[in-house]
């Protein structure tokens, strides 16, 4: 009797254990993961930080209306659509295309500057992506139990959970360990190294992620949105202490619009500048429609000719012209430059090119002209014959006006 309660004892107490180290070996792990890092041929996280665990609350955007409201338009830029001064006394818009010859990829976006010609404010477009899987990213999340925690979730549910659930509490399931996990792993490939904080606006999809920036004079913030199994951004960097840049980055996040973008869209976006009157062509509206057209197809090099050929015949589009010079420099060692501009703030490699571009055109056009000239037909030589019977008419004309009174 004695040996089957020690044998019972036994058997309840390596039950107990076994019971005991399922429960707590994962959550240990869990711990060490979360908390410290930890990495094993499971599970290894390449950019992890401690900002990942806690998602930023009660997020909201006012509502605001500018003032001279009717002077903004909005217009197409890539996979969104956004409200741009226009024709405003109080805003000057000028174009940002930074081309990497390394990547042979283009920084696109737009600059408000203030009526004191002060950077205010920059939204730079990013390209739409389909909502990201990162099942096949860690050993763990191929385990069948695993895998079947996570797709259990909808893109949906995930998206809300990536700003919205912090990973905090250890005395938790099995399946929200893991869950917890994958969110993890999300936001490490999502925000990368530069992310300070993040969470949704309230009662909606819309993401803000604060970004670190080499200027501290400015806040830099990712806005992202899930629509369907699309997730469409845009970057936003806005001065810090300026009431006017505070308001502008609200009217963004309020009312940016998403919208695919297509090759097609060029062509309808021309036809519309086509419409514009003259003095809007040459102006910062026509530039507006232009770029625009470009954003849609940005390795159209005819568009971009277009550009600095209108611009070029404007009064005072200096500033808008700099950053397509700069762009055609770097991408084509061309400007495309066809009339001379005053007061350019430019490297002197970029200056050089223009001045070679510019006489290039000069001493075209001046061959173009001798070759008109030349190409014309000279008068014919008269015969002896012909010469004379023109001197019969015009002596029968003098005496077809002899009767007239010449009056001196």
């Amino acid at each position: 009797m004695r040996t089957i309660i020690v044998i019972t004892v036994l058997f309840i107490s390596i039950v107990l254990c076994g019971f005991t180290a399922a429960y707590v070996v994962p959550h240990y792990y869990y711990h060490k993961v979360v908390n410290k890092n930890f990495q094993s041929k499971w599970f290894r996280l390449n950019k992890y930080s401690p900002v990942l665990l806690q998602t930023k609350k009660d997020i909201t955007i006012d509502r605001v209306v500018l003032e001279n409201e009717n002077l903004w338009q909005k217009f197409h830029f890539s996979t969104v659509n956004i409200p741009l001064p226009v024709k405003n006394p109080f805003y000057f818009v000028s174009p940002e295309l930074i081309y990497n010859k390394d990547s042979k990829q283009t920084k696109f976006g737009v600059t408000i500057l203030n009526a004191e010609n002060t950077k205010i404010f920059q939204v730079y477009f990013l390209p739409s992506m389909t909502f990201p899987n990162h099942l096949s990213k860690q050993k763990i999340f191929q385990l069948p139990l695993v895998e079947n925690a996570i797709t259990s979730k909808s893109s949906q549910e995930i998206w809300k959970d990536v700003f919205q659930k912090d990973i905090d509490s250890w005395n938790i399931s099995f399946e929200e360990m893991v869950y917890n996990i994958y969110l993890l792993q999300f936001r490490s490939d999502l925000f990368k190294d530069t992310v300070k904080r993040f969470g949704l606006v309230e009662n909606t999809n819309k993401a803000i992620i604060d970004l670190k920036y080499r200027d501290l004079d400015y806040n830099a913030e990712l806005i992202m949105e899930l629509r369907g199994e699309s997730l469409y951004s845009y970057m936003l960097i806005t001065r810090k202490d300026n009431r006017e840049a505070k308001i502008i980055r609200n009217k963004y996040i309020n009312e940016t619009e998403y919208i695919e973008s297509t090759p097609t869209l060029q062509d309808i976006l021309i036809n519309e500048f086509k419409s514009l009157s003259y003095n809007e062509q040459v102006d910062h509206e026509g530039m507006l429609y232009l770029t625009s057209a470009l954003s849609h197809n940005i390795a159209n090099e005819e568009v971009l000719k277009k550009i600095i050929f209108y611009l070029e015949r404007g009064y005072k589009n200096e500033k808008q012209l700099e950053p397509f010079y700069r762009y055609a420099y770097y991408r084509y060692d061309k400007v495309f430059s066809k009339r001379h501009v005053d007061n350019l703030n430019l490297g002197s490699d970029i200056m050089l090119k223009l001045k070679i571009e510019l006489e290039k055109n000069r001493l075209q056009q001046q061959k173009k002209l001798e070759s008109t000239i030349l190409k014309s037909e000279p008068l014919p030589e008269l015969s002896i014959k012909q010469e004379y019977d023109l001197l019969i008419k015009q002596t029968e004309k003098t005496k077809g006006n002899k009767n007239l009174i010449r009056i001196d």
